[in-house]
């Protein structure tokens, strides 16, 4: 979905899914981008 902040202005359509038993997760950095540093419209 998006949001501006923390507002939800479209919420996603979509479903998270449950890892399977034994499965590793995959390595993921969190780096914020320009948007959700000022608070800007973000995709999620």
């Amino acid at each position: 979905g998006y949001r501006i902040g923390e507002r939800t202005i479209r919420p996603a359509r979509v479903a998270v899914a449950e890892p399977q038993p034994g499965a590793t997760p995959a390595a993921a950095k969190e780096e914020k981008t320009d948007d959700e540093e000022s608070g800007g419209t973000e995709e999620v």
